[in-house]
């Protein structure tokens, strides 16, 4: 590998030899370049969303100027999505249900204009899923339907997709765990339930692993199902990998501090 020094020495060279004009106009070209890389409105929003910025991030995916773009609806289903659950966090239930439904139009249109996309309907499957948080038995049933549905397609176009995979084994927990009143709503209204357990939903978490091993999503809710299954040595192996890993979203943090919290409770045990 070159040193910096000979990489930098050709660039001097060529520097002594222009003319004070061609100085001037390089240096404002290359501000233009940097201001214009700084501006992007894409590039804003998604940095916004990275921070955790969601109010903000909404505002600029909105504000674009590309209302049918891929990255644009994307964005704002995931960071309407966010924004909900920051607000369910802090038990405001009717502000996050509206940011839920704002995050199923946006993935509904993106199975308008995206249709072989599996991010299009993971973020239908995740968008469904939240919005059932805050839903009654009946609504949750028929919207786990279509958190199952929409997960599974999005595996049909790309089978190591993790966070699909993530929705999958989150969704197949929950279904193990109903209490006989949701199992009875769903027997009468629906025909029934999908055939789930809690064998299933690690079965899906850890093969979302392993396709993402960086996932906080992954590796919290694989120790949450190892939790049910009574497994604390094994879910405590789960959260200590976990406490490793980066959060990629708010909700990513708040799962961290349960998680480290959990163990803590363990060691006083």
């Amino acid at each position: 590998m070159k040193s910096p020094t000979l990489k930098l020495r050709p660039v001097c060279v060529r520097l002594r030899i222009m003319t004070r004009p061609s100085i001037l106009a390089t240096v404002f070209a290359l501000a233009a370049s940097a201001a214009g890389a700084q501006t992007d409105p894409l590039d804003r929003a998604d940095s916004l969303s990275a921070r955790f910025e969601y109010t903000e991030a909404v505002e600029a995916y909105r504000s674009a100027g590309s209302e049918t773009g891929f990255r644009t609806l994307s964005g704002l289903s995931h960071a309407e999505n966010m924004l909900g659950m920051d607000l369910l966090a802090n038990e405001e239930r009717d502000s996050a249900e509206a940011h839920f439904q704002r995050a199923i139009d946006a993935a509904e249109r993106m199975a308008e204009l995206y249709p072989d996309s599996a991010a299009t309907h993971f973020n239908l499957a995740g968008a469904h899923g939240n919005l059932a948080l805050v839903k009654g038995a009946k609504a949750k049933v028929q919207l786990g339907r279509d958190v199952e549905r929409y997960a599974l397609r999005a595996l049909e176009i790309d089978s190591t997709h993790s966070d699909a995979l993530t929705v999958l084994g989150v969704f197949y927990r929950e279904v193990a765990m109903l209490n006989w009143m949701e199992r009875l709503v769903a027997r009468t209204l629906f025909g029934g339930l999908p055939s789930s357990s809690l064998e299933t939903s690690k079965s899906y978490l850890r093969r979302a692993i392993e396709h993402d091993p960086a996932s906080a999503w992954a590796m919290y809710e694989l120790g949450q199902t190892l939790i049910e299954m009574d497994r604390p040595e094994e879910a405590r192996g789960a959260f200590q990998r976990l406490a490793g890993i980066e959060p990629r979203n708010s909700q990513d943090v708040r799962n961290k501090a349960e998680a480290s919290a959990w163990m803590a409770v363990r060691v006083k045990d």
